[in-house]
């Protein structure tokens, strides 16, 4: 579904999400890339390994907002 970056648009994709977040909008929207690094993030806001296969983040979490 999504098209293979090049290294150069990584950088920006990860640039661009760390400025942006998603907010209440649904992820599987955006591009892996950006899931990503809002993933490690909400992970590292709660001091959860972001490889766990089961999370629950915290309320007041600014990088995962319920849907």
């Amino acid at each position: 579904m999504f098209r293979k970056l090049t290294p150069e648009e990584i950088t920006q994709f990860e640039e661009h999400a760390r400025a942006n977040l998603p907010g209440r909008s649904d992820w599987s929207l955006f591009h892996p890339v950006c899931r990503a690094i809002w993933w490690d993030l909400a992970c590292q806001h709660d001091g959860l390994d972001p490889q766990d296969r089961f999370v629950v983040f915290t309320a007041d979490n600014p990088y995962f907002a319920e849907v």
